[in-house]
């Protein structure tokens, strides 16, 4: 399994990717926006200016630069559809078995 199909099967993934992500994801940006603005004459604000780009468009237009930075889909609703598919398919439950951890092979005492 890809790096950006584990990422957007986690739950951190499927929150951000949320209609409540989303609007967290605006809010972010429009403070790192309003902090740049009020500091503009400074190093940091102009960063913040910069910085506020990044959750604003994904907030905005339902994007994912996560996913996208790992080589998944940038649409939101495309990491969606992938992280379904991953739980739906049973892929994400065979990832975090109970079989496949080391201490689960470890045996208690002679056979």
């Amino acid at each position: 399994m890809s790096l950006a199909r584990k990422f957007n099967a986690s739950a951190f993934a499927r929150w951000i990717n949320s209609p409540a992500g989303r609007v967290f994801r605006v809010a972010a940006g429009s403070a790192f926006a309003i902090a740049g603005l009020r500091h503009r004459r400074t190093a940091a604000g102009k960063a913040a200016l910069i910085w506020s780009v990044f959750p604003l468009s994904a907030g905005g237009l339902d994007l994912c630069w996560i996913s996208g930075a790992l080589g998944g889909p940038l649409r939101g609703a495309a990491c969606r559809a992938d992280a379904n598919r991953l739980t739906e398919s049973g892929g994400l439950a065979l990832a975090s078995s109970p079989s496949r951890t080391p201490s689960a092979r470890v045996s208690a005492g002679p056979p």
